[in-house]
């Protein structure tokens, strides 16, 4: 069922606006597809997107991001997103021909409730995130496969990429889940000798990042603010993935993607940053794949940024 409808104040109607309205077209194709929610957990994104709605409208967005309950609203704005993400991974896709896979792909994953926000460490997967790599893959121009077990593949210069998506919410987990994410790739890498694999790490709720991409006064603050997020993120944790214990692991995506409003013109607009690093001592031939992907992936996102 959609939110309440608020009333609209004089000064203007929010950018976040348009989160909530695309969160409910997500919901609603998303459930068709098969893919199964939390409704409490969605009824408070909403809540909480609504409470961002009014702070924003009523001139209180500042001040709102410097108090305690901020992280909270933050959080329910990236969960928000998050559906937002996968919604639009999976548009991206309509009507080619990995939709009837991805549909299958949704009904298995849609027997737990809430896949895109799910935190345990039993069933880390990123689903988002997957989707959102393979569509900018197959616009960078690579091929993209969905294996008989829900897994994505990427062909790329030939040789077969597969990558393994994991959220991190706290430095407490990291380790495990990146032990656990290279052991998954190994695994699917070790029938394939020529396959490659990719370690994605979506940084969600760590602890190093502070809440001022809620506000950005322009394009180029916000990319400063997301870049040093992820560089001191690399710096912290790289030992995790500097000595890899299969040879098949040859690079780490690391990802961040926040709605923010980014000017006096009140605009929200979707940041997303990748960075991507070669794991030490890899084969000069899969650092120019590396070399290759992070090309492509640069051009896309100038050219996301130029459109915003």
């Amino acid at each position: 069922m959609a939110p309440t409808p608020m009333a609209i104040p004089e000064g203007g109607e929010s950018a976040f606006r348009e989160l909530i309205d695309t969160v409910n077209q997500a919901v609603a194709w998303l459930s068709d597809s098969g893919l199964t929610f939390d409704r409490l957990r969605l009824g408070q994104y909403r809540r909480d997107v609504e409470d961002l709605v009014r702070a924003d409208e009523s001139g209180n967005l500042p001040d709102i991001v410097r108090e305690r309950v901020s992280h909270r609203l933050a959080s329910s704005l990236l969960e928000a997103a998050e559906l937002r993400r996968l919604y639009k991974g999976l548009v991206f896709f309509a009507d080619g021909p990995l939709e009837p896979k991805l549909r299958d792909l949704l009904r298995r994953e849609g027997g737990a409730a809430d896949e895109h926000a799910r935190n345990s460490t039993e069933n880390p997967r990123d689903l988002g995130l997957e989707i959102t790599l393979a569509a900018r893959l197959s616009a960078s121009g690579f091929g993209v496969e969905i294996d008989t077990d829900g897994q994505f593949e990427a062909n790329v210069g030939g040789r077969a990429v597969v990558f393994d998506c994991t959220r991190l919410h706290s430095a407490r987990d990291i380790g495990a889940r990146v032990r656990d994410a290279q052991k998954r790739l190994a695994d699917r890498c070790v029938a394939r000798p020529e396959a490659r694999g990719i370690l994605a790490l979506a940084i969600t709720r760590m602890e190093e990042l502070d809440l001022d991409f809620l506000t950005s006064p322009d394009p180029m603050q916000l990319s400063r603010r997301l870049a040093h997020g992820i560089d001191l993120f690399l710096h912290r944790y790289a030992h995790l993935w500097a000595r890899p214990a299969d040879p098949s692991l040859i690079g780490v995506w690391v990802y961040v993607s926040r709605p923010v409003l980014v000017g006096t013109t009140n605009r929200l607009a979707y940041a997303q940053r990748f960075a991507l690093e070669s794991v030490p001592f890899i084969h000069e031939a899969d650092d120019n794949l590396l070399w290759l992907i992070d090309q492509r992936f640069r051009f896309l996102a100038e050219l996301t940024a130029a459109l915003l």
